[in-house]
């Protein structure tokens, strides 16, 4: 009878390798583009900084994976038709999907303008989301997203898109009875932006087409666009 010779040393570690790497995840954007028989056409962008060129060129980047965090993922709910807002407080059964306007995966128009102009598209499990398997028809999901972070945003400065320049980032404005400039912050985007208001507080005085934001069950202080809010 033969004898069954042992794997070598060599063979078992790279083994052990090929399963360390399937199972860990990390923190960056999960990019899909266009589902296969939508609009073609279209060209790449990813992620950019301010200022910064989207890539040109058609066809789809390879995904980058992002493990799921405590929570767990959320796939059976139904997470069609919410808003950012209402997206971001339903995880951590949703997470938000953006796409870069200027260089669009979504809505493909066929070129890529040397800008950034990020948002929000719609929202999706976090299934489909944040799991390579299961990746979403196109768009970006944030790595802060998969994991029920929030965005780190910069100053707007002066760009043409305020705090559009990374995605999850939303103007915030300052109420009329305060005396400040009148440029936006940028904050990130959270679930309790805009509510429910717990606090026994008189909300702030905003200028038409914002509202005020809600943080913590409690009024921030600022005003964001009231169209986050479905107002």
């Amino acid at each position: 009878m033969t004898r069954h010779q042992r794997p070598s040393t060599s063979y078992v570690h790279a083994l052990l390798l090929s399963a360390s790497v399937a199972l860990a995840g990390c923190g960056g954007n999960v990019v899909a583009g266009p589902a296969a028989g939508g609009s073609g056409g279209g060209g790449q962008g990813g992620q950019t900084s301010a200022g910064g060129a989207g890539q040109g060129g058609a066809g789809q980047a390879g995904a980058v994976t992002s493990s799921v965090s405590a929570g767990g993922a959320g796939g059976t709910m139904d997470c069609a038709g919410l808003g950012e807002i209402a997206c971001l407080g339903a995880y951590p059964g949703c997470v938000p999907v953006y796409d870069d306007q200027c260089c669009p995966l979504c809505d493909p128009t066929g070129f890529c303008a040397d800008c950034s102009n990020w948002t929000f598209h719609h929202c999706a499990t976090h299934t489909n989301g944040c799991l390579p398997e299961q990746p979403v028809e196109c768009g970006t999901v944030p790595g802060w997203a998969c994991v029920g972070g929030k965005a780190e945003c910069e100053p707007s400065g002066g760009s043409k898109t305020p705090c559009a320049t990374l995605p999850g980032c939303v103007p915030s404005y300052c109420p009329t009875d305060v005396d400040c400039d009148t440029s936006p912050v940028c904050v990130p985007a959270r679930g309790d932006m805009c509510g429910p208001i717990v606090c026994e507080q008189v909300p702030p005085p905003c200028e038409r087409g914002t509202t005020p934001a809600g943080e913590n069950g409690c009024f921030s202080g600022g005003c964001i666009p009231a169209a986050l809010c479905g107002q």
